[in-house]
């Protein structure tokens, strides 16, 4: 579910207070802004944001798989790198694979 927290830190570092959720502009509206809400954070941008996130949830999952295969084969390129044995092919392979699926939230197109 999307964050409306995140989505406006993603365009600053304000200070602001909302109690529940928010997630239409009625709601967004009734967000208390320490030093009165800045003209760069809209709704419009916000709720793009939270749209984004909720698509992006299941890049996350995408990500989450293939970032603990690579940590799980790390080892293969450290022992590698420290002089032992080389990493065999299929895992290099795979790696690659795997590395290529993962995208960040600042890249991801949704």
């Amino acid at each position: 579910m999307a964050n409306v927290v995140e989505a406006i830190q993603r365009i600053g570092k304000y200070e602001f207070t909302f109690h529940g959720d928010v997630t239409n502009e009625t709601e967004f509206n009734n967000i208390k802004w320490d030093n009165g809400r800045p003209d760069a954070v809209t709704w419009a941008k916000v709720k793009a944001d939270m749209d984004k996130q909720d698509s992006f949830a299941n890049q996350a999952k995408i990500n989450q798989t293939a970032k603990t295969y690579l940590a799980q084969t790390d080892w293969y390129v450290i022992r590698a790198a420290e002089g032992g044995t080389a990493v065999p092919s299929d895992i290099t392979t795979k790696r690659a694979q795997e590395r290529a699926k993962v995208i960040e939230f600042e890249e991801f197109e949704g």
